[in-house]
């Protein structure tokens, strides 16, 4: 039986940045700090460079060599933003007034137990705050990506709420575009989501690290706070590690895809 431990990186903002957001992917300019935990904690230290900049390999030394460059492909991209204070505190006041009204007749959760709503939190008027966030952000990505048609929308939203113990497996969101998350209630040791590297060819020969690093992990830790806002691939898979923290861990996440491909090709699955 062959046993593999995944390499991991953890990414942390030294500081916030304007949108455009904060985009977790090749070409942006990390430090890499080890920790005691074997995992490694990558810093984000200035703007985010073009994902198509040249990086060199050849040193002085290598006269053999008259030029060099590695050439990064395909990037998978995470974009992070962090609402005010005011409308956060607006949105997640709303927020938890609705959830604790969908879950009045439903017992306490368990310890290892979570719950989810129906996906249909965007249709409700307590959410059209968060609503319109989300479609402004998407609007902005479609625009820094190049794609259209312009014409899209909000495919299914829903809370989870994760009791302490609980867990939310890998998962991605297929016959969507986009997918993301809206953080109401976290806390330390609920902090937290895993991205998985999503090139499943990698996974046939594992060569053991010399040292971890973006290049050569195929797990990435984002560290959130409570009205971090994230978007990314609906093909990019994603989980949460079990919930540490004393309080219910609540999140609303959705899906957006093209108007156009939602009229014409299968319904999104969750």
């Amino acid at each position: 039986m062959l046993i593999y431990m995944h390499s991991i990186l953890r990414l942390t903002n030294r500081k916030s940045r304007p949108f455009l957001p904060s985009i977790c992917g090749p070409g942006a300019n990390l430090s890499i700090e080890r920790t005691s935990s074997a995992a490694l904690h990558v810093k984000q230290l200035g703007e985010t460079q073009p994902h198509h900049r040249n990086l060199s390999m050849a040193k002085e030394t290598h006269t053999w060599i008259q030029a060099s460059e590695v050439i990064p492909m395909f990037p998978t991209m995470v974009w992070k933003i962090s609402l005010t204070p005011e409308l956060r505190d607006a949105i997640d006041a709303k927020a938890i007034a609705a959830l604790e009204g969908l879950r009045r007749d439903l017992p306490v959760l368990d310890p290892g137990q979570g719950w989810q709503s129906e996906q249909t939190l965007h249709q409700r008027e307590e959410f059209q705050d968060l609503i319109s966030c989300v479609t402004k952000f998407a609007k902005s990505i479609l625009r820094f990506l190049r794609v259209g048609p312009d014409a899209f929308e909000i495919t299914g939203c829903c809370a989870t709420v994760l009791a302490n113990g609980a867990i939310h497996k890998v998962h991605s969101h297929p016959n969507n575009f986009l997918s993301g998350v809206y953080y109401v209630r976290i806390q330390s040791g609920s902090d937290t989501i895993n991205f998985h590297d999503p090139r499943s060819q990698t996974r046939i020969i594992r060569p053991p690290a010399v040292e971890l690093t973006a290049k050569n992990t195929d797990q990435v830790v984002v560290r959130v706070t409570n009205g971090t806002l994230l978007m990314f691939p609906s093909y990019l898979e994603h989980s949460v590690d079990t919930n540490m923290g004393e309080e219910e861990r609540i999140s609303i996440s959705f899906n957006i895809m093209f108007t156009s491909f939602t009229e014409q090709l299968s319904k999104p699955l969750w």
